[in-house]
């Protein structure tokens, strides 16, 4: 009976592992096909958005303007249309998580693990008339941003 058990929990670790490092590895591969397509294009961060009432309109007038030079965009509202092979489907769906993931923004540093940053509860209290949120996840945005704009100069 104990050696069942041994194995069994063996089994668990291994394939805990494997979906480890396989996660490990899609994500690294996806961070790397994004740098590659985009990074010569001076494109280093992803914005995730969709036609939502409570952020669409906001997104393109604050936020296009203001970051939609180094910006690849996806609408979540079109995921139907979107390529799975696309470099920054495959970012969105290795770093977004299943939570909070619209709207949602990656920075793609030049090197090292992607910064991302989450903007659902910022603009459910934002529609409320409670801004605090927003600008201090705009903030982080920016912080995010500031180096990697440092480190392309």
């Amino acid at each position: 009976m104990h050696w069942s058990l041994a194995i069994l929990v063996g089994a668990l670790v291994l394939a805990a592992f494997i979906t480890f490092a396989y996660n490990s590895w899609r994500s690294a591969r996806a961070r790397r096909r994004f740098r590659t397509a985009y990074g010569p294009k001076g494109k280093d961060l992803l914005l995730v958005y969709s036609n939502s009432p409570n952020w669409q309109n906001y997104v393109e007038t604050a936020w296009l303007p203001r970051w939609g030079d180094r910006a690849v965009l996806l609408n979540w509202s079109e995921r139907s249309g979107w390529q799975p092979s696309a470099p920054e489907v495959q970012l969105f769906r290795s770093v977004a998580g299943d939570r909070e993931f619209n709207p949602l923004a990656i920075v793609v540093p030049p090197r090292g693990k992607p910064e991302v940053v989450r903007f659902w509860l910022a603009f459910r209290d934002y529609k409320h008339g409670k801004d605090r949120l927003l600008r201090a996840a705009e903030a982080e945005l920016e912080n995010h941003l500031s180096p990697v704009s440092r480190a392309a100069s």
